[in-house]
């Protein structure tokens, strides 16, 4: 439901410069949802050029349009469906809005201070021509920019939807193919899919596609022995197994509860070369190159530049160790070798 509502509440709603939008598609309407009466113009990201919106609180889908505008929540009861500017009200938010706009676009800052003769810009005239025709380019660009951000928006949740829908047909189509064939075929279904096609491809897509296929006990099989370098073969499968067997073609049949194992590799995990403190009783650069030595590959320094005369602090002292999200790590945990490392460390000032 989209009410304007009575004259006060709507001049009330106008005057309050939060709520106010030079670039909304219907000026001075306020629009509320039809599932639960939630105030739709506060939600994050809403705008009317939309063609519908979803209520952020309770997810219905509103309509936005010149048809759903109501001037009262008794015209709304009775479906009448009154032209905007047909109404005393009407006129009254439409001049607002197109006064607060034309003060928005001619606004001058004031400085606080008396004029200046010498001010080299009290003798510009705001009102111009060009002035004008820059202001309603700048409104103009606004616009298109807002309508095109949220047909994005209204495009994505648009796919989502549509993955989702598919996600449960795939799933029903599974749970078929399993009663047809324990009913027809002794549990036997078609693989559709040869080991040699699952070989450098995506764990979420193998596993996807056999079930799909309607095979119901998948497993996964993770290898984490890859290098820094080999970083781009994270998560492409090497091997499926089936039954114990790598070789399968896709025109093979098998039970739809055989085991079927996925292999796949991701990197290597590491432990520390040092407590975290063991790490604080050394220097920031032997903390780190004991780390590079141990196979972490995202190491990074803070050098904090506060020393005179390094009596009280020596040159080099830790002050933190942050690993991972861990601020106080322990020796014995395992770490991909890409976990960042931030060492912050103290040291001399700059020379001047």
């Amino acid at each position: 439901m989209q009410v304007i509502g009575h004259v006060q509440s709507v001049v009330n709603f106008l005057q309050i410069p939060d709520d106010f939008d030079e670039f909304s598609h219907f000026d001075g309407v306020g629009w509320f949802c039809d599932g639960c009466g939630a105030y739709l113009n506060k939600q994050s990201g809403f705008s009317d050029w939309c063609s519908s919106w979803t209520c952020t609180e309770c997810g219905h889908i509103n309509n936005l349009s010149e048809d759903e505008i109501y001037e009262s929540e008794e015209d709304y009861q009775n479906g009448k469906n009154d032209d905007y500017g047909g109404s005393l009200f009407g006129a009254i938010a439409k001049g607002f809005v197109d006064g607060m706009h034309e003060a928005v676009t001619n606004y001058r800052f004031d400085d606080g201070e008396e004029d200046d003769e010498d001010d080299e810009y009290s003798d510009y005239d705001y009102s111009s021509s060009s002035s004008e025709g820059y202001s309603n380019n700048i409104y103009a660009e606004e616009l298109h920019r807002r309508k095109i951000e949220h047909e994005r928006q209204i495009i994505e949740q648009q796919i989502r939807q549509a993955e989702i829908e598919q996600a449960k047909k795939d799933k029903r189509s599974a749970r078929w193919k399993r009663i047809w064939s324990a009913i027809a075929h002794k549990k036997m279904i078609d693989i559709n899919v040869s080991a040699e096609e699952c070989v450098g491809v995506n764990y979420i897509r193998v596993i996807a596609l056999f079930e799909k296929n309607g095979f119901t006990k998948i497993r996964t099989n993770i290898i984490e022995d890859l290098e820094y370098s080999e970083r781009d073969s994270e998560n492409m499968v090497t091997e499926v197994l089936i039954n114990g067997s790598n070789y399968f073609e896709s025109s093979n049949q098998v039970k739809y509860d055989s085991d079927i194992v996925v292999s796949f590799h991701k990197l290597k995990r590491v432990t520390p070369p040092l407590s975290y403190k063991e790490a604080r009783a050394m220097s920031g650069p032997e903390v780190m190159s004991a780390f590079d030595e141990a196979g972490f590959v995202n190491i990074r320094y803070n050098e904090i530049k506060d020393l005179t005369f390094g009596f009280l602090k020596k040159d080099g002292a830790i002050e933190s160790i942050i690993l991972g999200e861990d601020k106080k790590y322990k020796s014995d945990m395992w770490y991909r070798i890409d976990t960042p490392l931030v060492v912050s460390y103290h040291t001399f000032k700059k020379k001047k």
